[in-house]
């Protein structure tokens, strides 16, 4: 049974912000992220990563700097006004920061999710990316996970590779390929239908209307389209594998023909969230997600 990421994750609860925060720096010192309750509010806590080998360490780098940089990270782009997690407490050696709403990954395995909900939120998602891109910075990875939703807005996180210049044929199309296959990707492990969430991240990304965005899709619908092959390829393939298995097969195919055909470049031409909302029916969760 799948389970939510942030199930998963130890929680720690306390009076004040202070006392849990020495609490896990000294009886859970190699827990990577900690959930902290404090009252009505939750911080999560990240302390630095100790690696178990010179080649993890090697790869990965120094988990210290790691904190370093995602710290550096946040405040500057806060400083220019990205949607990112407020800072809330910092060490060398541990990060705290505000919760922020769960992961759109989480958000598929949440018991009461509603396809009008992802529809919304991977609107703004979209949105985020394009105005981040627009600011000319462009995400390491751009996976869904990387982003959460708290209902109203969409923040990025887990920034510790620091944004690269924005370039649309480059990270800026990758930024796109990634968020959409990734979705489809944990989607077909889930057994879920996921193509209207998909599909309005691309809508809310292409609603930005810049130059940056509409040169970014093009690039993207350029490189899935000489990738057709790879699409002809997967389909055989993951039919033949069980419910739930080969998803990277099976996610290949609706990632590549939903970025060949690209949205409409007209701001006028594209539905609105509450459209979305109501054309995406409400679906209840599989046996896989319960």
């Amino acid at each position: 049974m799948a389970k939510r990421h942030v199930d998963e994750i130890l929680t720690v609860s306390a009076l004040k912000l202070e006392q849990g925060v020495q609490n896990v720096r000294k009886n859970h010192p190699d827990a990577r992220v900690t959930k902290l309750v404090v009252g009505k509010h939750v911080y999560w806590m990240k302390q630095s990563e100790r690696h178990e080998t010179v080649k993890k360490r090697l790869r990965k780098g120094c988990g210290t700097e790691a904190l370093r940089r995602e710290r550096a990270n946040l405040k500057e782009l806060a400083a220019r006004g990205v949607p990112v997690p407020d800072v809330v407490a910092f060490d060398d050696d541990y990060l705290v920061i505000a919760d922020c709403g769960l992961t759109l990954n989480d958000l598929f395995l949440s018991p009461d999710y509603r396809g009008e909900d992802g529809v919304r939120a991977f609107f703004e998602a979209g949105r985020a990316l394009a105005k981040l891109h627009g600011q000319g910075l462009a995400l390491g990875r751009g996976k869904a996970k990387d982003f959460c939703w708290d209902g109203q807005t969409v923040r990025f996180i887990d920034l510790e590779e620091s944004p690269a210049a924005f370039d649309p044929q480059s990270n800026g199309r990758t930024n796109l390929v990634n968020f959409v296959f990734h979705t489809f990707f944990a989607a077909f492990q889930l057994q879920r239908d996921v193509y209207a969430e998909a599909r309005a991240f691309l809508r809310g990304y292409a609603a930005d209307g810049s130059d940056a965005t509409r040169q970014t899709l093009e690039c993207a619908s350029r490189w899935a389209r000489r990738r057709w092959w790879m699409a002809a390829l997967s389909i055989p393939v993951g039919f033949l594998r069980p419910l739930g298995r080969a998803p990277d097969f099976k996610a290949t195919a609706p990632t590549l023909i939903l970025l060949a055909y690209p949205v409409p470049d007209r701001p006028e031409a594209f539905a609105t969230v509450p459209q979305l909302a109501e054309a995406m029916p409400s679906r209840q969760p599989t046996k896989a997600a319960r």
